[in-house]
């Protein structure tokens, strides 16, 4: 052995994934080993192998629950639960395993490991028509592009609109969050695999299966039965929507605090008329909009995962609809059970969605096993409103 290779700490066998991770399934015994710089797994028929760097497991913690240690975190946006019999491990105690593990730095920036096909929504899916794009653009991405003409903004007549995509994305981003509108413990997230890549759309895409697009024809269709809304009148799913000409989103923001991951970001739209935006409005007045639109948002992220999640009721906050600043603004916050192999984790997703001349804006945000900062929330809705209402100094430019 090579002075390079770190010396393997704690090894055995029998341990279980909750959900796939690379080639490896859930819920099969697998052989493991712990060094100084990760985990290595190993198992299945043809034999397979996936290593896992601590700096790539966010939040990571370890327990002692029963005859079993549990290891949990999050990996390119998706939890991780790897359980561990005690009867099994080698190397030492599961005390001393435990403080092995303890010591790992929580980052909320992830960078390791492609996500599952099936896991946390798709971009692709989340931008099959107009509205699906809208949903898109939440607070927790940040998008930091140079803006243009700010006056642009304010107008209210189709024909003042950019005469350019290019202008029109180029606003858009202008109205999006930034690393600067978050404390200074807040980092920017892997927008690749952040745990809200696939509702901001920066996520890595592939090809629809139809395994996928059954399901998501399914989400659709529960929320529109929650809003009451058919398929040829809905704005948001629906044949009735009106593409923008530009939707920009901001990269994802994330935190950790006592164990709590929190993720923020934004995705901005910018449409030609201010009359297709006034249309969409008056659906999102209605009074059940805001908590269907936050549960379909919640329940593309475990759907593909629990398909029978679909139709669950989950507990949903909705915040009292606004103007303020001539923005209006209506929004909920709904938390699901994330399920995993000894039970479930809570999940934790907002939705808020901004109106205001040619934009329309979601401000997306994300906690688990707790929930978002109230005080950041309020800070940012704030900082949005300002940004698209024009008041000096709240551009992002």
């Amino acid at each position: 052995m090579s002075e390079l290779t770190p010396t393997v700490r704690f090894f055995g066998t029998g341990a279980r994934l909750a959900q796939p991770i690379g080639s490896l399934p859930a819920k099969t015994d697998l052989a493991f080993s712990l060094d100084a710089q990760g985990i290595t797994l190993s198992g299945g028929d043809p034999l397979l192998a996936w290593q896992l760097p601590y700096r790539a497991l966010i939040g990571a913690r370890a327990v002692l629950v029963g005859f079993y240690v549990e290891l949990s975190g999050w990996v390119s946006g998706r939890p991780f639960l790897l359980t561990i019999p005690t009867e099994n491990l080698g190397g030492g105690t599961p005390q001393e395993l435990i403080a092995l593990l303890s010591p790992v730095s929580p980052s909320p920036t992830t960078t390791m490991m492609s996500g599952h096909s099936d896991g946390l929504l798709t971009a692709r899916l989340t931008m099959k028509r107009k509205s699906k794009a809208l949903i898109a653009s939440a607070v927790l991405t940040v998008a930091v592009v140079v803006a243009l003409v700010l006056a642009l903004i304010l107008q209210s007549s189709p024909g003042n609109g950019p005469s350019t995509t290019s202008q029109a994305h180029a606003l858009a981003a202008s109205m999006n969050l930034t690393i600067n509108d978050f404390p200074s413990t807040w980092q920017a997230d892997n927008p690749a695999t952040a745990p809200l890549s696939g509702l901001l759309g920066t996520g890595t895409a592939s090809k629809e299966t139809p395994k996928q697009k059954k399901i998501y024809d399914e989400v659709v269709h529960a929320y529109q039965t929650c809003v009451g809304l058919s398929n040829a009148k809905d704005r948001m799913f629906g044949t009735a929507g009106v593409a923008p000409i530009a939707q920009v989103p901001s990269n994802p923001y994330g935190s950790v605090e006592n164990g709590n991951l929190a993720e923020a970001g934004s995705v901005t739209q910018y449409y030609a008329s201010t009359q297709d935006v006034q249309s969409d409005l008056a659906q999102m007045k209605r009074p059940q909009f805001a908590r269907c639109f936050s549960e379909v948002m919640a329940r593309f992220t475990i759907a593909f995962v629990s398909p029978s999640s679909i139709t669950t009721p989950w507990p949903t906050v909705v915040t009292k609809s606004s103007t303020q600043l001539g923005v209006f603004v209506t929004g909920a916050a709904t938390i699901i059970n994330y399920p995993t192999t000894t039970g479930t984790t809570p999940i934790e997703i907002g939705v808020t969605s901004l109106i205001y001349g040619h934009y329309e804006q979601v401000l997306y945000t994300f906690a688990s096993p707790g929930i978002f900062p109230v005080v950041e929330r309020q800070q940012l809705l704030q900082i949005q409103v300002a940004r698209l209402a024009g008041v000096n100094g709240a551009s992002n430019a």
